[in-house]
């Protein structure tokens, strides 16, 4: 994988690495608590001819169990091949995991598919519920063109500590749920966020980003894939976005007495800032833009955008 220019998210990515792996890991933070048991259900599997003139085999699982009367959730879900998305749901969880596999003949299929497996633990300590799934693909002939796809309906009123990992095909992404952490990591997915956060980090390494969320302090990156942002403008933030070889582009809103100090920079590009009711900020550039509200200093909520790119455009606008 290679870094990008920007410091910020050389931190990001080292976080993400050292937080976002999936299930098992002592240093995971989601295998905290006390294990207990959960239901587990498998349907048998399913073989059946693709269009490629091969066979396809699949079999679905489901993990499900109550929320155990906890008030925040420690969340890490991992995906090596596949797409993986969460979302809020009732008072428990469900996660429904759909393993599929191809081979050249119906038993290569099958074996393939008895190849793929789902680690699930299920913790409670205090007030918090520990979730961890993660998709493991054991060492097999011909190992390619196995697929998983996660959806993980978490309980809507906690709060999350999210991590969330897809390294091949995607998407990744999390929609509608809130808490003091997101991070959400792609490397050759595409990676987008949703919903209410004190903090995230959303990070792919070769496709787009898309963040729509009200976050109040956010690093989005790509190394060679567009990053999108809307920030709401509702209260305080900070947004540092970076690409190195994609565009970069940010929506901000505003409610009543909304500020915002915005900056835009590309090596090789076009930046621009075309907000309402900011002024520039010294000399301007055609590759250097910096723009900030005039009562600044004393209006609230005050929005910072920092817009980076090397190869293409960075653009911030209302």
């Amino acid at each position: 994988m290679r870094t990008l220019r920007f410091g910020g998210v050389a931190l990001l990515l080292a976080g993400l690495m050292a937080c976002g792996g999936g299930g098992g890991g002592s240093g995971n933070p989601a295998g905290g608590g006390t294990a207990r048991s959960y239901e587990r259900t498998e349907s048998e599997p399913a073989v059946l001819p693709n269009g490629s003139g091969g066979f396809t085999a699949s079999r679905v699982v489901t993990i499900s169990n109550d929320d155990a009367g906890a008030s925040r959730a420690v969340v890490s879900l991992a995906v090596p091949n596949g797409s993986l998305n969460s979302s809020p749901g009732s008072s428990g969880y469900q996660i429904q995991v759909t393993l599929s596999a191809e081979g050249d003949t119906e038993q290569e299929a099958r074996a393939k598919l008895a190849s793929m497996s789902v680690a699930h633990r299920d913790g409670v300590g205090g007030d918090t519920l520990y979730l961890q799934n993660e998709i493991e693909l054991a060492p097999v002939a011909n190992g390619e063109n196995r697929i998983a796809t996660v959806t993980a309906t978490l309980p809507a009123a906690l709060s999350y500590e999210l991590y969330q990992s897809v390294e091949n095909l995607g998407p990744v992404g999390s929609s509608g749920l809130s808490g003091t952490l997101a991070r959400i990591e792609g490397e050759n997915a595409s990676a987008n966020l949703s919903g209410t956060w004190d903090e995230a980090t959303v990070y792919s390494s070769n496709l787009g980003v898309t963040v729509s969320g009200d976050v109040a302090s956010l690093q989005a990156a790509s190394n060679n894939g567009t990053v999108q942002a809307s920030i709401p403008g509702t209260r305080n933030a900070v947004a540092i976005l970076d690409s190195s070889n994609g565009n970069v582009d940010a929506t901000v809103g505003r409610t009543l007495g909304t500020v915002f100090d915005l900056e835009a920079s590309t090596d090789n590009g076009a930046a621009t800032i075309v907000v309402a009711g900011t002024q520039p900020v010294g000399a301007q550039a055609p590759n250097q833009a910096h723009f900030r509200s005039t009562d600044y200093a004393t209006g609230s909520p005050k929005v910072r955008v920092i817009a980076r790119t090397n190869n293409l455009n960075a653009s911030i606008h209302d």
